[in-house]
């Protein structure tokens, strides 16, 4: 189904391009579902995804998300390239009765987003979206889509290719800037991310195709340059990764 879906939203121009589908032929894909957990109260934990990183003018990201207890801050993704300080940076701002969602690019915030839905204790689907060329950007939780805008000061922006992509962190571990200090405590999976945005986030193929993307949990739907099933994956400082359920949702 996710095909077709993909590949309809293309010729519609809804993302430009399709995004989200794996060049791996899905009918020789792993159907193992894996769960990586960040127990992180005090030492540097950190997954780096290990893959070529190429010059980026838009992106879609997506995970699925679920924290063992309240952070201030937490760090589901983040990729820097420290030769010209180009950057990606996605940040959970905790207060008393909200979560608020921050994406940066080269330390220009995108877009920042609040919704009361609180990340504790329950699994949550993610997309983030940015495309360089309209400014256009777009939030999505458990498939719906929370808030969306154009941002002119990142129309034309490039992120550049070559740096370090990772997920958890603490006290600046790979870098000595700020980005992601607080890092990650609890279980991320089926992160994907792709070099493509979302152009019109409201066009009701764009809500299809993300629907689509949240009730498929296939770990091999990510994106063309991570996709859960076959990036590799270096954990450090006790990052545990286990077999998750293959109940979407619930793993």
């Amino acid at each position: 189904m996710a095909g077709w879906c993909w590949c309809l939203l293309m010729v519609l121009g809804v993302t430009g391009e399709v995004f989200g589908s794996s060049t791996v032929d899905s009918t020789c894909a792993s159907t193992s579902y894996f769960k990586v957990l960040f127990n992180q109260t005090e030492a540097v934990q950190y997954v780096e995804y290990v893959a070529e990183m190429p010059d980026l003018s838009g992106f879609t990201l997506h995970y699925w998300i679920h924290l063992l207890e309240p952070s201030s801050f937490v760090c589901p993704f983040a990729y820097i390239n420290e030769a010209d300080d180009t950057s990606i940076q996605v940040l959970v701002v905790r207060s008393e009765l909200s979560w608020t969602w921050v994406i940066q690019v080269n330390g220009v915030v995108v877009s920042l987003v609040t919704s009361p839905v609180s990340l504790v204790g329950k699994w949550h689907h993610v997309l983030h979206s940015w495309h360089s060329h309209s400014g256009n950007w777009s939030f999505y939780l458990d498939g719906h889509l929370v808030d969306s805008g154009i941002n002119l000061e990142t129309k034309g922006m490039t992120v550049s290719g070559g740096g370090r992509a990772y997920s958890g962190q603490r006290y600046n571990a790979i870098t000595s800037s700020e980005p992601c200090d607080e890092g990650v405590h609890g279980w991320l999976t089926l992160l994907g991310l792709d070099t493509r945005g979302i152009q019109r986030a409201e066009h009701w193929m764009s809500r299809l195709m993300v629907t689509v993307l949240v009730d498929g949990c296939s770990p091999e739907q990510g994106g063309d340059i991570l996709t859960w099933d076959y990036t590799p994956r270096q954990g450090y400082g006790g990052v545990m990764t286990t077999r998750a359920n293959t109940t979407c949702g619930h793993f």
